[in-house]
């Protein structure tokens, strides 16, 4: 400063130097001397910067599906739980015992399922067969008695009023309404004489070990006898009805002891008939017991059991399903963030009442302007800083997803891009705020030029070569580009090759 205050035509000197200097050093293409790069071969690698934030791999808000009572908070804030953990319950003693019956009610149609797919087994085929032969017997005996109690009816009580009542030629003692009437009895009274001849000589052929044919055909034989004995005594219980002392010439003690005899009659063969139709009866359900367990299961009873049991299952999934809108369970391992729920209360169902964030590796959520988007792919590798460890803090991440539809930040059109961490490091919490650079292409010895000094001529690219004092516009090939500026060249230069620079006017 002394030295310029003392010399002050110097001072101008050294300013007009310095000014040509910067003149030419600006303005240098008004020059005879080229500025120009010698091609070397160096990595060529292409990245986007952008921003975003940590997020957990899976949130979620957890609620009850129905409203109910709280009986049972089983975890606070900070647990760690893994999937299917019951966090918080209400009230569902009802639903527990409703699942109780449904699966018992599955498991006797299981049961009776397997029992018709096995067939019937050799012990309880013994036990039908044998209550088959004892009803067997029983409804003999009760055919015989019938038998017996129908006979005796007629030959000790309505014969008293029959002359040769058991004869082939009965003639009744009392006065009928009419000779039609009187020969109807009369001719009915041989039918009974005659059936129950015809059903003494099949009983006297029928044994206990009989077979179910001569058993149906002897009872056949029966019920037509007691039949036709039925209707012969209620047409006389309406003649004896009508007795009276003018009309029948005798006396009414007679026409009472005619009365009580046919009454009685009536009364003999009808306890006979129910006697014998309760023994068949027993008889009919052993039988047809006993031919279906010796025939097995057909196709058709199996598919129907079947269904029962897929019914069974059904309803027992529906009870099951109803008791889970009781619950609030875990549907991935995680930590649980809030629980807004107190035991006692009333909940209110869709609210959220539980967070709950997985564990492990975290993802950080990005919004990648359109300009970008088409660079980035899955896989692309990236390296993260977080502003809470500074800029020389890095993690490794890669692309996770990008979401296929745009969404709008600020009027611009941005795609959701996932990116999650390599490492499962502790420092990294849900939140923080991360600066992330995305290696979109990277190449290993390549030629790269600046954009700058590629020319374009009726849709080529020409860059300007020096060899020696000449210069040439060679046409290029281009591959990649970074977004600074720079450009893969696949073909037209070579390593060693000297490129012409433009003046720095150019390209300011």
């Amino acid at each position: 400063m002394k030295l310029i205050k003392k010399h002050p035509i110097l001072s101008g000197a050294i300013l007009i130097v310095i000014i040509i200097i910067l003149s030419l050093m600006i303005l240098g293409g008004n020059g005879t001397k080229q500025e120009t790069m010698t091609i070397r071969r160096s990595d060529f690698v292409s990245q986007i910067s952008i921003s975003g934030k940590v997020v957990a791999t899976k949130n979620a808000e957890l609620g009850l599906d129905q409203s109910g009572r709280i009986s049972g908070i089983y975890a606070k804030v900070g647990d760690i739980v893994k999937t299917g953990t019951v966090i918080a319950t209400i009230e569902n003693n009802t639903f527990r015992a409703d699942i109780s019956q449904k699966q018992a009610t599955l498991e006797k149609e299981y049961a009776k399922l397997v029992s018709l797919q096995k067939g019937t087994r050799s012990e309880r085929l013994s036990i039908y067969r044998q209550e088959y032969a004892d009803t067997s017997v029983a409804l003999v005996i009760a055919m015989r008695n019938a038998y017996l109690q129908t006979e005796s009816a007629f030959l000790s009580k309505v014969d008293l009023i029959y002359q040769n009542g058991n004869t082939v030629n009965p003639t009744i003692d009392v006065n009928p309404q009419s000779d039609t009437e009187k020969r109807q009895v009369e001719q009915d009274r041989l039918l009974v004489t005659e059936k129950l001849k015809l059903w003494r000589l099949s009983l006297n052929e029928l044994s206990s070990t009989a077979s179910s044919s001569q058993i149906k055909s002897t009872r056949l034989i029966g019920n037509e006898t007691m039949e036709l004995a039925k209707n012969l005594i209620d047409r006389l219980i309406i003649i004896t009805g009508n007795l009276s002392v003018n009309n029948s010439g005798t006396s009414q003690s007679d026409i009472d002891a005619d009365r009580s005899a046919i009454n009685s009659a009536g009364q003999q063969v009808s306890t006979a008939t129910a006697s014998e139709q309760n023994a068949y009866a027993a008889w009919n359900s052993a039988y047809n017991t006993l031919i279906l367990e010796e025939s097995g299961s057909t196709s058709e009873d199996i598919a129907a059991q079947v269904a029962q049991v897929r019914s069974a299952e059904a309803d027992l999934v529906s009870a099951q399903a109803q008791l889970k809108k009781t619950m609030i369970v875990a549907p991935f391992d995680g930590i649980i963030t809030k629980i807004d729920l107190k035991v006692g209360e009333i909940s209110s169902p869709s609210a959220s009442q539980i967070s709950l964030m997985s564990m492990g590796v975290f993802e950080v959520e990005s919004y990648i302007p359109e300009i970008n988007i088409a660079r980035v792919k899955i896989n692309d590798p990236a390296v993260i800083t977080l502003d809470a460890y500074g800029a020389n803090v890095s993690f490794k991440a890669s692309v996770l997803t990008i979401d296929p539809a745009e969404t709008m930040k600020d009027g611009v059109s941005t795609y959701k891009t996932r990116l999650r961490f390599t490492d499962n490091d502790p420092r990294i919490k849900s939140g923080m705020t991360a600066n992330i650079v995305v290696i979109t292409e990277k190449k290993s010895s390549v030629i790269i030029i600046p954009q700058s000094i590629i020319t374009t001529e009726n849709d080529k690219k020409f860059v300007r070569v020096k060899k020696g004092n000449i210069i040439n516009s060679v046409e290029i090939t281009t591959g990649s580009s970074t977004g600074l500026g720079q450009v893969e060249i696949t073909s037209g230069l070579n390593e060693g090759d000297m490129v012409v620079l433009p003046p720095l006017s150019e390209t300011i």
